[in-house]
């Protein structure tokens, strides 16, 4: 098995889905399963000798998805997993994994043809998920980010030079979304705006976890300069009491409120 056909599912930046279906394989029957997929679809065929791609989005895909006029006729979709199966017990390629509005077993072909063989597909996992939970999460992220550069953009305004983590690095920032940096000092931050207070406060284990995490940054790294260590956050009722107490308890720490004005 060289080559294979590479799907890209994109129904939103955190929406997002790509499997492959070995060669060779019966184009219509690849059709009707892409033709039943909501969002935009790349499709490539590639040789996996060389790594060499033709791109088929023009003939097998799309790029005209509108999400906004989707989420006006559906509330849910459906991640869903899929195996071929050759019998009760043995199967060819990899799952495939992919966004579907239905359940799949409506639409997908009883029989596929796929790694030059007649295949049984069947889900082995089908799960679903809320639309408005999605865009909920997705606005948290996008107002941790903007938060993020706002407060770095106030260190650079005192003469700090800043290197946002959290925007660079992600989930692999080690716990520092930025690092302000002087002649003299280095600040350590870790930046929060959240607007439910009412759901999620900030613990003393949250303020703990945060100095963990500089410690265990600055064993891995040589630093000679002043040390300071800043828990940002945009509304001061995000503290619970244990993590005033903690506060008041542990000087080194400095949790500052900052406004989100954007």
């Amino acid at each position: 098995m060289d080559d294979y056909y590479l799907v890209k599912q994109v129904i939103r930046s955190n929406l997002k889905r790509s499997f492959k279906i070995y060669c060779p394989l019966n184009i219509a029957h690849l059709k009707t399963l892409l033709d039943n997929l909501p969002g935009n679809l790349y499709v490539y065929i590639v040789n996996a000798k060389d790594n060499s791609t033709k791109n088929l989005t023009n003939e097998l895909g799309k790029t005209d998805f509108n999400y906004s006029s989707f989420l006006l006729e559906n509330t849910k979709i459906y991640q869903a997993r899929f195996r071929f199966s050759l019998g009760q017990s043995s199967w060819i390629g990899d799952d495939i994994h992919f966004y579907t509005i239905i359940d799949p077993s409506r639409y997908f072909p009883k029989q596929f043809f796929c790694c030059g063989s007649v295949t049984f597909p069947h889900t082995t996992w089908l799960s679903r998920v809320e639309l408005t939970e999605s865009e909920q999460q997705q606005s948290r992220v996008y107002a941790g980010e903007e938060y993020e550069k706002f407060v770095g953009k106030k260190y650079e305004s005192a003469g700090y030079i800043v290197d946002y983590r959290g925007l660079n690095l992600g989930k692999k920032d080690g716990g520092l979304d930025l690092i302000a940096e002087n002649a003299t000092s280095i600040v350590f931050v870790q930046c929060k705006n959240w607007i439910e207070t009412d759901n999620y406060q900030i613990e003393s284990r949250d303020l703990r976890a945060f100095i963990g995490d500089c410690y265990l940054f600055l064993l891995q790294n040589t630093i000679d300069k002043r040390l300071a260590f800043h828990y940002i956050i945009s509304d001061n009722e995000m503290l619970s009491e244990s993590a005033k107490y903690f506060i008041n308890r542990y000087k080194m720490l400095k949790v500052k409120e900052i406004k989100f004005n954007h």
